[in-house]
């Protein structure tokens, strides 16, 4: 049994490594050009698709959550769009627009 569980183990990180070494595969520039065509088109729900998945790979990406922050405004998903716009904000704290940024925030929470 000991060795039985050490097999299932040792499958479950093979099967983790390999899921992490996908993402790695993953060109971050495509997924934002892509989205970037979606959201000229106005397909804002797969642009934040792969917005979200570039995100997960490039946590620290400015662009990628002012590019999230315009597509959950496009949606009317308010409360998304100022957490993506914070988040870009934490990112980016000396962006000039920066004081217009925060009054947007404030605007989309209420």
């Amino acid at each position: 049994r000991q060795r039985e569980a050490e097999q299932r183990e040792a499958a479950r990180q093979e099967v983790e490594e390999e899921e992490e070494e996908e993402e790695e595969e993953i060109d971050v520039d495509e997924l934002v050009r892509q989205a970037q065509r979606l959201g000229l088109r106005r397909q804002h729900s797969e642009a934040i698709e792969l917005l979200e998945q570039a995100s997960r790979i490039e946590r620290r990406n400015s662009r990628i959550q002012m590019m999230l922050y315009r597509n959950y405004a496009g949606l009317g998903r308010n409360r998304n769009a100022a957490s993506a716009l914070e988040r870009y904000l934490e990112l980016r704290p000396n962006d000039p627009n920066a004081d217009e940024y925060r009054e947007t925030i404030e605007t989309l929470r209420n």
